[in-house]
């Protein structure tokens, strides 16, 4: 059975109803919401050397092809001029990637699979947390936050151990002092990310879940934030449960947009993403880059 979500602590006017949100909180489930999740991370892994400036204008990796893999955003409502006229869209500011240890295994394990196997062994059902960036629009910070908080309910509800995320030397001591993560290995140099040295970290869901909640108690207090997880939170994770591969227009778009993308799908990923994919009644049909001479050409696998 699912572990129970975090109960907060009641702290709302009966009276007081917050039907327009400065931002909200939700799953990337269409096109458009993808697009620009991956938009974002592609401008600020650019920012700090952790992808090429390769113009492709996004970052997906093989692991969002696993269909478990949960793509959570903070978004603003604002206006914008379309076809001529004034109409109100959705612009992401805040996204992040909840990995699961799948068909391909998790993204950190190029820098150190032997522990990771170890973590394995003893502790299944390990996630990696990646692609998270949020943008400067003032409350950068309270959405960082957020996004994380839904990310280990998530992980509280799907019953998982442990979540890994791969830290560059910049960001490991706040992510040791202020969410109890623990090193896995040494820093290395990370393919995935752009050869940037990083070092894998670890913590348990139990633990990080309640230090992390500890550590941000001041979010209870803010109503908005109270309001959406005492009405909207449940159903949104609910619904995070379920999974549902992506479809082939979705991938072609992606994987013909995004040359970093194919350059990622060997014969071995896309044979497992293949079976994965079979498990849900879809044969997959995935482009994947195939090496021969230096010479690359596009196969159907």
């Amino acid at each position: 059975m699912p572990r129970q979500l975090l109960k907060v602590k009641p702290s709302l006017d009966s009276e007081k109803v917050f039907d327009n949100p400065k931002v909200t909180y939700g799953l990337a489930t269409t096109r458009d919401e993808l697009e620009q999740a991956f938009e974002l991370v592609w401008q600020g892994y650019i920012k700090v050397g952790l992808h090429p400036d390769d113009k492709a204008g996004k970052r997906v990796t093989k692991y969002h092809l696993d269909p478990r893999s949960k793509v959570f955003i903070a978004s603003v409502k604002e206006e914008k001029e379309v076809d001529g006229k004034l109409r109100t869209v959705s612009r992401v500011i805040g996204t992040l990637t909840v990995a699961h240890d799948g068909c391909l295994g998790l993204p950190a394990d190029e820098v150190c699979k032997a522990e990771i196997d170890e973590l394995r062994q003893n502790n299944p059902n390990q996630v990696e947390i990646m692609g998270f960036v949020c943008n400067n629009d003032g409350e950068d910070k309270r959405v960082f936050l957020k996004l994380f908080h839904l990310a280990y309910e998530y992980c509280e509800l799907a019953n998982i151990t442990g979540v890994v995320v791969s830290l560059t030397q910049r960001h490991i001591g706040f992510y040791r002092r202020f969410f109890g993560f623990k090193p896995l290995g040494k820093l290395s140099e990370y393919t995935m990310g752009n050869g940037t040295p990083v070092q894998v970290h670890h913590v348990s869901v139990k633990e990080g879940r309640a230090l992390f909640n500890k550590r941000t108690s001041t979010l209870c207090e803010d109503d908005e934030w109270c309001y959406f997880l005492e009405t909207k939170a449940m159903c949104l994770l609910q619904n995070s449960l379920k999974t549902k591969p992506w479809s082939k227009d979705r991938i072609n778009h992606f994987m013909t947009s995004c040359s970093s993308l194919q350059s990622q799908i060997d014969i071995d990923a896309a044979n497992s993403l293949k079976a994965e994919y079979r498990r849900y009644g879809v044969e997959l049909a995935l482009p994947c880059l195939h090496l021969d001479n230096n010479v690359n050409n596009m196969m159907q696998v």
